[in-house]
């Protein structure tokens, strides 16, 4: 076959993973406010470990795409077990907005968030539902297993590229922005606060 076809395969997985990440979510927010602490070394562990629980999750889902698709109350199910997720994510970042006594930063063991949260991100799977059904659909991805697994590398690749922009980012913030640290972990809960109330808003909906 065509090395070109694979290629190709690769670059669209990519480009929409890295596109998918970068909207703000309990990734890459959680990455932020670990590089806001000035915890780099544990951003990158988050990273790398979130992104190989992605890339095992799309392996997974999209062999068993024709399947997934046909369970209409899955999307409901994940709904359901977002908003609790999302709140106390919340509750979480609000606390961490508070200064600390003697101010002394909490050291987190970013491999093993990363693996957890990347677990528990189930949003994850209604994207990928929903973009490999259209791949797919379009001829443009085939449920074959060499097509499959450079669209998984694909995946990777772009999560990785798309979560390390966060790290930096939050790197250069912490060095030239260090004073307004309380406000930004205050207003990453305000967006985990805001993910919860339109993942219920879209469940009554």
């Amino acid at each position: 076959m065509d090395t070109s076809i694979f290629f190709a395969t690769l670059g669209l997985g990519i480009l929409c993973s890295f596109l998918g990440t970068l909207p703000l979510s309990t990734l890459n927010l959680s990455i932020l406010k670990l590089a806001l602490s000035n915890q780099h070394r544990e951003a990158l562990l988050f990273t790398y470990s979130a992104t190989i629980v992605e890339f095992l999750q799309v392996c997974l889902i999209l062999p068993l795409l024709n399947i997934l698709v046909t369970i209409t109350y899955l999307k409901t199910v994940l709904t359901l077990i977002s908003i609790p997720i999302l709140i106390v994510l919340g509750y979480k970042s609000y606390k961490t907005a508070a200064p600390t006594e003697g101010g002394k930063v909490i050291r987190n063991d970013g491999f093993k968030q990363g693996l957890l949260l990347g677990l528990t991100n189930v949003m994850v799977y209604p994207f990928w539902l929903l973009w490999g059904h259209i791949f797919v659909s379009n001829g443009w991805l085939k449920i074959e297993f060499v097509s499959i697994s450079f669209f998984c590398i694909g995946v990777g690749i772009g999560t990785l590229l798309s979560l390390l922009v966060f790290v930096y980012l939050g790197k250069i913030l912490w060095q030239r922005l260090q004073y307004l640290q309380f406000y930004i972990n205050r207003l990453i809960a305000f967006a985990f606060f805001s993910f919860a109330f339109l993942q219920l808003y879209a469940f009554i909906k």
